[in-house]
């Protein structure tokens, strides 16, 4: 359940930052740092996989 929450939070921050057109070496960073973790968190799944690894965790 957190690894899902932090997906969420990651990309409501991407989104955030993406929306707001921030520019500049701290706001590239962070997004950068959100973008790789999600990488990292997601471990490169399309939406569906990732939904049903999800769902299966959940269960056990």
């Amino acid at each position: 359940m957190r690894r899902l929450l932090n997906i969420v939070a990651l990309e409501t921050t991407i989104k955030t930052f993406e929306d707001l057109r921030m520019t500049g070496s701290t706001a590239y960073k962070m997004t950068k740092n959100s973008k790789d973790t999600l990488k990292h968190l997601t471990k490169d799944q399309t939406t569906e996989n990732l939904l049903e690894e999800m769902m299966r965790l959940s269960q056990t």
